[in-house]
């Protein structure tokens, strides 16, 4: 079987990939140790490479070039001398093991060629020798003649895969080339299937590239069989450890990858840089934005919703790429053009220092002190009083990705490493080594309290070949010798021998290196500067300096399992967690830190997860301890070990401690993987199969030091002293088989604590496809955000997978999470389009999308005084508000490239590729509250207590200025922009937050993305008491200032009236309502419960509100009565109760006809026109006394009752001068009706038609228009049925247009919307309450009317709640609702509050049984 390599990413030079490495392609053409056929370990039946070069390309030229032989690739010279002067960003390489019949030939050996694309594989057709015919068969004849072997599996495989294409010059998007390489394997396999052959067994490892994507896929048809082996790798640099070293590894100097590797099997001897490809799946490697690489998991023939997240994924990247890479987007001067008028820009930092010339990729602070994490893996304490050096942590020695501190503890991380640090002793505490991919996501979360029994950790060893364990050892018994095992078997082909009495063993997947050690075998543990040895056995002489020089021993630690690792299995703790204020000089309030959203528990993120079958990792280093993901079955026989059984200790739920005993504090470190998807029979915690993908997997433990007495403390991670060994000396001798000389690191022993306790599954989905790049927690959720452009929010109580968050156009770089009211969490999402997304936690949606960076966002921190700060690449920092999130201030370093970010009591830090390090300071007047302490203070104060205590004049102040904040809210439901969102969002919050002052439980429930939220209020006491839903609006009609008197959008008080947008239609009706509530709880007079509900999108079809109502009506349970204030009165001087309004019919008759446009001139006359077709069609809809045309329109109207009749004959004395009025109001010239009752009635009682507009797509005055299409609403009244109308309509339409006898023309009736009428019994007990009240408060009896406009929710509230509805306007005739210089009379406001206040009075004073004659 062959093995092959691709690279994608910035220009390599071909050696390094292919010749050099310790386990390069040259090395795997006679050792390779991951084959599943063929015989031994060589692959030496031809080699080829193959690579793209700009140059050519630029010049027009994307085909690769290729380079093959059937020498052997270890014995061909020429290999070697081209290999060491090419340099191209994207590398093919293979070598070949011929398939028994098939020739050793030039034809045959790969890459092969075709345009533009680059070929290869690993592996075999099943049955081909059988199927090469029907295979053939399938090609096109221009495809046939271009198969590059008509002997090999591989070059007729290729020749498939072209079949699916037209042009092989063309380039494919990143999912297209996905797509066709899968359509590949399908028709194979399905050629197979019709030969017969469907049951044998096909490798599909094929490996093809159109010089800017790359897609592998591991594929097996074969249930339970793990297929041919692939693994990928990314970083930012694939490099030797030392000079003319071939011991290379993955280097990363920042989280955004530069290149991208696939491989039949690792390229190094640390395979810990590489991930398994999980069985039947693809890697994709492309650059969607700039440099970059992104590198994607997905599944071969996903089932649908993971199908549709991974075309959303390549969506969503793809769209990024191309709508917001700006030219020059991270050079000096972008940023200008997003800077708007106003902002302040601060363009040089207070003070800068250097970190010696490594890059800062993360910074940290604690009082006056910095944290600062370099590419060498180095931590740097700075003095920020003195701006100086005052202390070097070493003991990484990959880049320190990541720094979090918590009390007294620093934790840092370096791609699998985790250290933990003592921030006053500088000692280093403990070091955390997870095996299965890197870790770039660092966090910190509240810790809990767990039971468990007072035990000592259980270590348990476990062989190579996971065949039988290792007796347990207690936690003070590090001297002993465990019995050196037998050579086991063959873990995934990678033999493991132990490799004499110290220890070490290698895997004998190439030359013992006892000498030498990679970078992550070197990873020692030490505090303050220690020197790490690089040997196998990872010799250390630790020494700590102290900041005042003093040289302090590093302190001893347990050595654990001489033959392999050990992982900790059913051990308990009792080790009180650290506290949660935070240390250091200069500490912060707590209550900053809650604003934050602070906490105290310890979480990782890492990159995408490899094959969940993957072999338990070793590591050589006998001393570290390495926490296991979920192993497969076969490395589950390490956990029953000959002593300390499984069984001895109870098992949780997760397989941890069943805590049951002593209370310990603890915090949870989360290894969160990326790409996770199944590979066969797949294996989590204690060999449970799961019915998901984990997602990551969360630990317990005190992860920092514990507290206790004397040398022993239980459940702590070490440096504490042992006796019986030390650092740099022997093993004191035990039991277990005598005394070995053994030298160790310090490395900490795990407590039982830190186990396996919750798998983070998706059951639906595959969790994310794509390294996971940032966590945030919030509360009880976890974020994590990748590069697959999503949002998965977790819980931590269950694990369970809550949501996905889609709407970024990129990966997703930063996440940080802030409380906006208690248990109300924001989630604030950076990402490398260039946006930053803020998301609703509690509804799961987007609320705003934040524009201005011209470049990727790379960090996001919430600050101490209402804002929060973005760092992105284009060399700003920016400071927001979180209460509106405008920018606030910008600083600007053009000359170096930001990569790290940090906020400060007074200011903020950030690190720079350059290595130096920026400080910044924040005026406080600057910020949120800043500038609220500097104003006057402010009239919202809507504490329900203070309301007693205001004079009359002092409340009628308050309420406008409530309505004054409520207006200034744009909230247009038909506007999608991410302002208009915004706005509405902030409006939703703002009705939240006056409910909850109210003393209501409230929520904003979203029914469908891209909707307004829906405010839910409760108010409950005895339940006994009448219960009342007030419904309203709070969206609105959009206004140009320019179309107004006033500006529509700030309230202004002007002749007795209030002026804004909504005044009328229903913000103001709301603040009433609100306030007469809130008056009457100031007073303790309140006898009513109450249930509010407001729509965001009644102004646009009220999308998903019922589905809210429908959903929740448990929330309304009990409800006596619906209240609602749209509307206007009929007149100026008298007040209404409308107890009925008309329904809504909306629809669009289109006339289609020709294929296009054609033109007056040339074509006038020839045909039938669409727009004169439809112009005799409507003239004879509706005369112009507004009679309406259609047959049977008015069979069913609902006559008049008496009582109605009674109503509009006292209306008669009334509405003498009405009609004039309603004429100068309207700026009209006639009216068709005669008097003010016909006009009355026409206007609210009868239906009417009405044209509103006719739409063409035609330009110009020669173009005579395809179609032509009409919008027509009627409006119909009680007892006619809609869709009876609806049919009538049509009918009459159809008949008007079969009279014009049109040739070629066609005529069609689409309904649009529909809203259903509703009436009210007026002689109801709640009407006429309603009555007494108006007429106390007005001092005039009300007028009964019928409302024209349509309120369709009011009958879907009554029909769904089962109670009546009462409708109370309080605007006048000439409010002008929804309309110019929309008003409000300020007595109408005020007393409008007042007759609310006296029914709800009355209401309370009344028995439940009230209305209960109602039936609805």
């Amino acid at each position: 079987m062959c093995r092959l390599m691709a690279y994608l990413g910035s220009p390599c030079l071909l050696a390094d990939l292919v010749t050099k490495p310790s386990r390069s392609l040259t090395r795997q053409s006679y050792d390779a140790k991951e084959r599943l056929t063929g015989h031994g370990y060589l692959n030496g039946d031809g080699f080829g490479v193959g690579w793209y070069t700009p140059e050519t390309h630029s010049r027009g030229d994307p085909t690769p070039c290729v380079f093959t032989s059937i020498q052997p690739a270890w014995n061909n010279g020429n290999l070697e001398r081209l290999a060491k002067k090419i340099v191209s960003p994207l590398i093919f390489a293979h070598v070949r093991a011929a398939y028994p019949g098939i020739p050793v030939s030039d034809s045959n050996c790969q890459p092969f060629v075709c345009g533009r694309y680059m070929w290869m594989h690993n592996g075999t057709v099943g049955g081909f020798l059988n199927v090469r015919r029907k295979l053939l068969n399938r090609l096109r004849d221009d495809v046939y003649d271009e198969c590059p072997s008509f002997e090999s599996d591989s070059g007729i495989s290729f020749a498939i895969f072209l079949n699916q294409i037209e042009n092989p010059m063309v380039e494919l998007p990143p999912d297209e080339l996905a797509a066709k390489l899968q359509a590949t394997i399908n028709e194979i396999q399905a050629v197979c299937a019709e030969g017969g052959c469907a049951e044998e067994e096909s490798l599909l490892n094929f490996v093809v590239s159109d010089g800017n994507t790359v897609v592998a896929s591991r594929y097996c048809n074969v249930p339970g069989e793990h297929g041919a082996s692939l693994y990928y790798a990314s970083g930012s640099h694939f490099v030797s450890v030392e000079p003319d070293s071939n011991n290379y590894f993955v280097k990363h100097e920042e989280k955004r990858p530069l290149l991208g590797i696939v491989a039949s099997e690792p390229l190094t001897d640390d395979s810990a840089d590489w991930l398994r490809v999980p069985r039947n799946s693809m890697v994709v490697m492309t650059r969607m934005k700039g440099e970059f690489v992104d590198v994607i998991v997905v599944p071969i023939n996903a089932p649908p919703p993971v199908a549709k997240d991974v075309s959303r994924c390549f969506k969503a990247l793809e769209n990024g790429g191309v709508a917001t890479v700006l030219q020059g987007g991270e050079g000096p001067g972008m940023w200008k053009s997003e800077v708007l008028d106003g902002v302040r820009v601060v363009e040089e930092a207070r003070h800068a220092f250097s970190a010696h010339g490594r890059a800062v990729m993360a910074v940290a602070c604690d009082g006056s002190r910095l944290w600062a994490g370099l590419q060498d893996g180095a931590i740097k304490v700075f003095d920020m009083t003195e701006f100086r050096c005052v202390h070097t942590l070493v003991g990484h020695s990959q880049t320190v990705l990541a720094l979090k501190i918590h009390g007294k503890q620093l934790y840092s991380l370096s791609t699998k490493i985790v250290k933990v640090w003592d921030t006053l002793t500088y000692e280093l505490l403990s070091t955390i080594r997870y095996s299965d991919g890197d870790v770039f996501a660092l966090g910190l979360a509240d810790g809990q309290s767990v039971r468990g029994p007072a035990e000592m950790p259980v270590l348990r060893c476990y062989r190579p070949s996971c065949q039988q364990a290792a007796p347990t050892r207690e936690h003070d018994s590090f001297s002993e010798k465990f019995a050196s095992p037998a050579s086991g078997a063959a873990m995934g082909g990678v033999e493991k021998a132990v490799n004499g009495e110290n220890g070490a063993y290698s895997r004998g997947n190439g030359p013992s290196s006892k000498g030498a050690s990679t970078p992550r075998e070197a990873e020692g543990a030490g505090g303050g500067v220690t020197t790490t040895g690089r040997g196998r056995m990872g010799r250390m002489q630790g020494m700590s300096t102290a900041a005042g020089g003093e040289r302090l021993p590093t302190p001893p630690c347990q050595m654990r399992g001489g033959v392999g690792g050990c992982v900790a299995r059913n051990a308990a703790a009792v080790a009180p967690g650290a506290s949660s204020s935070r240390g250091g000089e200069g500490g912060v309030d707590e209550r900053l830190l809650a604003r934050r959203g602070l906490a105290s528990d310890m979480r990782v993120g890492m990159d995408m997860a490899g094959d969940l079958e993957k072999e338990v990792e070793e590591y050589d280093d006998a001393s570290d301890v390495e926490f296991q993901s979920p192993c497969g079955g076969e490395a589950n026989a390490w956990m029953e070990g000959e002593t300390g059984r499984e069984e001895d200790v109870p098992a949780g739920p997760f397989g941890g401690t069943d805590h049951s005993s002593s209370n310990t504090n603890y915090r949870r470190l989360l290894l969160a993987n990326g790409s996770l998807i199944p590979d066969g029979g797949d294996y989590f915690g204690d060999g449970k199969v799961a019915n998901g993908q984990t997602i990551g997997y969360c630990y317990e433990g005190d992860v920092g030091p514990g507290t206790g007495t004397g040398m022993k403390r239980s459940g702590s991670f070490p440096g504490t002293p042992v006796p019986g060994g030390a650092i740099g000396s022997t093993g004191g001798g035990g039991g277990g088989g005598g005394g070995l000389p053994v030298q160790h690191e310090a490395v900490p022993v795990v407590s039982k604590s830190t186990s396996l306790t919750l798998p983070l599954t998706d059951g639906t989905r595959m969790g994310h496809c794509s390294r996971v790049f940032a966590m945030a927690v919030c509360g009880v959720h976890l974020c994590s955000g990748a590069g697959d452009s999503f949002v998965k929010v977790w819980s931590l109580n269950t694990g369970c997978l809550v949501a996905t968050l889609y709407g970024h156009r990129g990966a997703v770089m930063a996440l940080a999470g802030t409380m906006s009211a208690p248990g109300n969490w924001r989630l604030l999402s950076g990402s490398r389009d260039n946006t930053i997304r803020v998301w609703n936690l509690g509804t799961l949606t987007c609320i705003t999308t934040i524009t201005g960076h011209t470049s990727d966002i790379l960090g996001l921190e919430v600050g101490y005084r209402g804002e929060f700060y973005s760092l992105s690449a284009d060399h700003t920092i920016r400071m927001w508000c979180l209460d509106t999130y405008e920018c606030l201030q910008v600083f600007v370093e053009e000359s170096m490239n930001l990569l790290s970010l940090a906020c400060t009591a007074n200011g903020i830090v950030s690190g720079t590729r350059d290595g130096m390090i920026l400080v910044w300071d924040v005026e406080t007047s600057n910020t949120p509250e800043g500038k609220r302490e500097s104003e006057p203070a402010s009239p919202r104060q809507f504490k329900c207590p203070l309301s007693k205590d205001l004079t009359a004049h002092q409340e009628h102040r308050v309420m406008q200025e409530a309505l004054r904040k409520f207006v200034r809210f744009r909230t247009v439901s038909s506007d999608k922009s991410t302002t208009g969102c915004d706005q509405i969002w902030r409006c939703a919050n703002f009705l939240a937050e006056f409910l909850q002052d109210l003393g209501a439980e409230a929520k904003l429930i979203v029914p469908q993305e891209g909707t307004s939220p829906v405010v839910l209020g409760k108010l409950m006491g005895d339940r006994n008491n009448p219960t009342l839903t007030f419904c309203g609006h709070y969206d609105t009609t959009d206004a140009r200032k320019e179309d107004w008197s006033t500006d529509p959008f700030d309230l202004l008080a002007v002749d007795g009236y209030l002026y804004g947008r909504g005044v009328s239609d229903t913000k103001g009706p709301i603040i009433t309502m609100l306030f007469a509530v809130r008056d009457l709880i100031s007073r303790g007079e309140l006898k009513i419960n109450a249930n509010f509900i407001f729509d965001g999108t009644d102004e646009n079809g009220s999308v998903g509100f019922k589905k809210v109502v429908q959903d929740n009506q448990v929330w309304f349970e009990g409800t006596d009565l619906i209240l609602t204030s749209s509307g206007a009165w009929f007149s100026d001087s008298t007040p209404c109760l409308i107890y009925g309004t008309r329904g809504r019919i909306c629809l669009r008759i289109e006339v289609t006809g020709p294929e296009k446009d054609l033109h007056t001139g040339s074509d006038g006359g020839a045909f039938s026109e669409p727009m004169n077709d439809l112009l005799s069609v409507l003239v004879n809809l509706v005369d112009t006394h507004n009679m309406i045309l259609v047959p049977g329109f008015y069979e069913d109207v609902k006559r008049l009752t008496p009582e109605e009749t009674k109503f509009y004959e006292a209306l008669d004395s009334k509405m003498e001068d009405y009609n004039l009025e309603y004429k100068a109001a309207k700026g009209l010239k006639a009216l068709t009706a005669r008097t003010g009752r016909e006009l009355l009635m026409n206007r609210s009682r009868l239906p009417s038609l009405s044209i509103t507009g006719i739409d063409s797509f035609g330009e110009g005055w020669s173009r005579i228009p395809k179609c032509a299409s009409a919008r027509v609403v009627i409006r119909h009244v009680p007892n006619q049925d809609a869709h009876g109308l609806i049919e009538k309509l049509k009918s009459h339409v159809l008949h008007e247009f079969a009279k014009l006898r049109s040739l070629g023309n066609k005529i069609e009736v689409h309904q649009i919307h529909l809203g259903d009428w509703w009436l009210a019994d007026p002689q109801n007990p709640y009407y006429r309450t309603a009555e007494k009240c108006i007429e106390r408060q007005w001092g005039v009896q009300p007028m009964y009317v019928c409302e024209g406009s349509t309120i369709p929710v009011v009958s879907f509230l009554e029909k769904t709640l089962g109670a009546p509805a009462l409708h109370l306007p309080i605007c006048q005739a000439t409010g002008h609702l929804a309309d110019l210089n929309e008003r409000l009379r300020w007595t109408n406001f005020v007393k409008g509050k007042e007759v609310m206040k006296d029914l709800f009075a009355v209401l309370g004073r009344s028995p439940k049984p009230f209305g209960q004659h109602y039936q609805a």
